[in-house]
């Protein structure tokens, strides 16, 4: 009950019961452990696991689930790995849910195994009805392998067969993904007609993708047309920053560098600036 409690007075009665207590079991442990890391106290988390006896799957979930959560994706798998050493049984799935069903296809599109990523897709769609049934995220997903995959035909095909046979309407994020399948295999005025045809107001993302693509393939001057038609629909002001980079970087790469300058010198009007670049590189499990 107290481990439950939020705040400091929580910790400290729980602390004192526990520090009373004559028997421990794995229980008490766990209440403990899921306490200090539910409260983001990870050190006194971990020195409790650490001086745990017994630990049972819930207490190996526990750290493996809050480091997980820290994108501390080393320690994820050497807790895996440890647990495997002490003979952990893991509790395999006696349901599997629309989100672990996701999950797996997710995994695979950002791996760009596509094929794959389908035949989960269309096992999950043969083993039945009720929490199997995908929904708009599912289908989000299936684009994505598409887009990883340059797989235009059935990315079309999954567009349409949401709403046909799911009376799923596409969101923003559905177009976008379907753009960004369009652009990477080199067709920019199916992506542009696309847009056209949208029922949703296309957003930063929806434009980005389509520039993006534009640079990729050099098609300057629908990047150009596209651009111009553009600068007085976007807003806020971070849509305009963002076109602004896209239309400049797809210049350069054409060598058209009148142009560049031509769209540095409006940024100069507008009084905005290009956002500053930034990388992220892992350490020891730790994004930094």
């Amino acid at each position: 009950m107290y481990a439950m409690a939020r705040g400091d007075t929580g910790v400290i009665k729980a602390r004192k019961v526990f520090d009373t207590m004559t028997q421990r079991n794995v229980v008490t442990w766990n209440s403990m452990l899921a306490m200090y890391l539910r409260l983001g106290c990870v050190d006194e988390g971990q020195g409790t696991f650490d001086v745990m006896l017994e630990r049972n799957g819930v207490s190996w979930t526990t750290m493996i689930a809050r480091c997980m959560h820290s994108g501390k994706s080393r320690q994820v798998l050497a807790l895996c790995h440890q647990m495997w050493r002490a003979r952990v049984e893991v509790d395999e799935m006696k349901r599997s849910s629309i989100a672990s069903w996701t999950t797996v296809i997710t995994g695979l599109a950002k791996l760009g195994r596509g094929s794959e990523a389908f035949d989960v897709f269309c096992s999950m769609l043969s083993v039945g009805e009720g929490e199997r049934v995908p929904d708009e995220v599912t289908f989000l997903r299936v684009l994505c392998a598409c887009s990883n995959t340059g797989m235009v035909n059935e990315g079309r095909h999954y567009f349409k067969y949401m709403t046909q046979a799911y009376d799923i309407e596409p969101r923003i994020e559905h177009y976008g993904c379907f753009v960004d399948l369009l652009n990477h295999v080199g067709l920019q005025d199916k992506a542009y007609e696309l847009i056209g045809t949208m029922s949703l107001k296309p957003n930063k993302a929806v434009w980005g993708a389509l520039l993006g693509g534009y640079r990729i393939h050099r098609n300057i001057k629908l990047a150009s047309y596209v651009g111009d038609n553009l600068i007085s629909k976007l807003k806020p002001i971070e849509a305009v920053i963002g076109y602004f980079t896209l239309l400049s970087n797809a210049y350069a790469s054409a060598d058209r560098w009148v142009d560049v300058a031509n769209v540095r010198q409006k940024m100069v009007e507008m009084g905005v600036k290009k956002p500053l670049g930034h990388s992220q590189i892992q350490v020891n499990g730790v994004i930094h």
